[in-house]
C-alpha cells in the first residue's frame, strides 16, 4: 500500500489520528481521490476498506493499551475515538471477540505467572500485536490462540493492523 503514495497517505493520516472522526470522503479529500477510486484502490492495496481498517487499527491500539496501561475503559474508548465506553466496548467485543475488561484480565492473568519467558531483546510483551508480528503472526496468517489473534471473526482474522514501535 505504501506503493502508491495517496493510499500511503492515507495510512500515515489514519495511523496519525486515529482519534479523529474520519470518514471515507474525508479520507478521499485529503488523498486528493474520488470516494470511489479511493474507497476501491485501499481495498485492492491493503485488503480491506478504510472504515474497517481504521476500525481494526483503532482496536488493535485498544488492546495494547488495555494490556500495557493502566488506564480506564472509558479513556482508552475516548483516546482513539469513540464517545462512550458503551459503544467502545460493543465495537470492541465485535471484533476482537472478547470485552476490553475480559482482555485485560487475561493479560494480568498470564503475566501474574508467567509460564513463557519472554526473549530479552524484545520490549514487548509475549502476546503485543508489535510481538506477534516479529514472530509473523497478523497480516494474513489465523492463529488459534486465544491472546496471539486479537480477531475472533473469520472475515478478519489475522487483520488487526499491527503496532509499528
Amino acid at each position: 500500500a505504501l506503493e502508491d503514495h495517496r493510499i500511503g497517505k492515507s495510512l500515515k493520516l489514519i495511523h496519525d489520528q486515529p482519534d479523529r472522526h474520519w470518514s471515507l470522503e474525508e479520507l478521499a479529500i485529503a488523498v486528493g481521490m474520488s470516494r470511489t477510486s479511493f474507497s476501491t484502490q485501499f481495498k485492492k492495496l491493503v485488503g480491506n476498506t478504510p472504515m474497517d481498517y481504521l476500525t481494526e487499527w483503532r482496536m488493535s491500539l485498544a488492546y495494547s493499551s488495555l494490556q500495557l496501561t493502566k488506564d480506564t475503559v472509558l479513556s482508552i474508548a475516548l483516546d482513539i475515538g469513540y464517545q462512550s465506553e458503551a459503544a467502545f466496548s460493543r465495537a470492541f467485543k465485535k471484533i476482537i471477540g472478547k470485552s476490553p475488561l475480559q482482555v485485560r484480565k487475561d493479560y494480568q492473568r498470564i503475566h501474574a505467572n508467567p509460564v513463557d519467558h519472554q526473549s530479552a531483546h524484545s520490549s514487548y510483551p509475549a502476546d503485543s500485536p508489535p510481538a506477534r508480528e516479529q514472530k509473523g503472526i497478523g497480516h494474513g496468517v489465523k492463529a488459534s490462540a486465544d491472546l496471539t489473534a486479537p480477531c475472533q471473526r473469520s472475515s478478519r482474522a489475522g487483520r488487526v493492523p499491527a503496532i509499528r514501535p
